[in-house]
């Protein structure tokens, strides 16, 4: 699998992350955090945690992705749908962006 093909799927995973997770802030906003929390147990956390097994390193990038998602739905549920939308932004889409742009760029070896 040439790094061409990695990209791009590593592209589809920050799209899709970043889809469900302001699926998610906007379902939190909606109902409640702890709805949007359910969400994304099954949309985010169990394929992160199944995808786990070939890569282990991604249960560090799940460690983190938890408790900052918790805030990012809780900030939409208790302020805002726009203060949900920037806690996600900053903290959840732009930091697994940066990790996947640092793995393409060690597997071409830049």
């Amino acid at each position: 699998m040439g790094t061409g093909t990695i990209t791009v799927i590593f592209f589809l995973f920050l799209l899709y992350v970043t889809l469900v997770t302001l699926l998610c802030v906007k379902a939190a906003e909606n109902t409640s955090w702890k709805m949007a929390t359910l969400i994304a147990s099954g949309g985010i956390f169990l394929p992160f945690a199944a995808f786990s097994i070939l890569a282990p390193g991604m249960l560090l990038l799940l460690a983190y992705l938890v408790p900052v998602m918790m805030v990012s739905f809780r900030a939409a549920d208790q302020k805002s749908l726009k203060a949900g939308m920037l806690t996600a932004a900053g903290t959840v889409i732009l930091p697994v962006g940066i990790v996947m742009a640092f793995g393409v760029a060690s597997i071409a070896g830049w």
